[in-house]
């Protein structure tokens, strides 16, 4: 997916194929961190959820 291409001759071909490549694997870095950070904040949610679950069973039988 090149877009149109404002860099002069030879040397602004290479040098725009080279930079949409650079933005490609950029935008793939991204992607895959976004997933890493949704996992990570869902693994936290689960642990405060049991947190919250045993904080509450412990208050039950202090009553």
């Amino acid at each position: 997916r090149l877009g149109r291409n404002f860099l002069k001759g030879a040397r602004g071909d290479a040098m725009n194929a080279l930079l949409c490549g650079a933005g490609h694997n950029l935008r793939k870095i991204l992607r895959r961190l976004a997933l890493l950070y949704a996992q990570i904040l869902e693994c936290l949610q689960c642990l405060g959820q049991k947190q919250n679950e045993e904080n509450h069973r412990l208050m039950m039988e202090l009553c």
